[in-house]
């Protein structure tokens, strides 16, 4: 009776994440999306999707000037899958991002306003607690669907409308 060789684990590819780091991801139909690490912490990066289709040919440089399409906290899974490749890093940042704004239930303190970095700012308004989340994160993945659904070779989700840059992107047919 043969024996069962061992089965290993493959080893989790050991990439050193940068601030600026460029990225691909597939588009679909042979294109390509363009994206960056804007934050990069321990356990979650915070980025950006720009605007426009490329082909294989993508570089990092490419970004210079682009406009923000999509932004939002996420893992690095895709890019230790191979799924988001990086291309190089660039000195370049966006111009246009619009960092969320979340509300915080503070225990005995009330709801706070909060920054993309987890800072308390001050007590939310009434108005405020309506308009603004509670902290969220996607995953890579719903970032990579969310660029296709804009573009409309997916469907479009309403949790989608949380990760634009910009309202005004939004095709007035998916505006609720």
């Amino acid at each position: 009776m043969p024996v069962d060789e061992p089965t290993t684990k493959p080893k989790r590819k050991r990439l050193r994440l940068k601030e600026g780091d460029v990225f691909r991801f597939d588009a679909g139909q042979g294109e390509y999306g363009l994206g960056q690490l804007v934050i990069v912490e321990k356990n979650r990066i915070f980025v950006v999707m720009y605007h426009g289709l490329y082909d294989a040919a993508v570089r990092a440089e490419d970004v210079e000037g682009a406009r923000t399409f999509l932004r939002g906290w996420t893992q690095d899974g895709s890019i230790y899958r191979g799924r988001w490749e990086i291309l190089g890093n660039s000195p370049w940042r966006p111009q246009d991002l619009n960092f969320p704004i979340f509300r915080a239930n503070v225990f005995e303190r009330g709801v706070w306003i909060k920054d993309h970095l987890r800072n308390l700012i001050r007590p939310a308004t009434p108005d405020e607690v309506e308009r603004y989340d509670l902290e969220w994160s996607t995953s890579s993945d719903g970032f990579d669907y969310a660029f296709r659904a804009l573009l409309g070779r997916e469907k479009w989700i309403p949790l989608y409308s949380k990760m634009l840059n910009d309202r005004s992107d939004l095709p007035s047919s998916l505006i609720q």
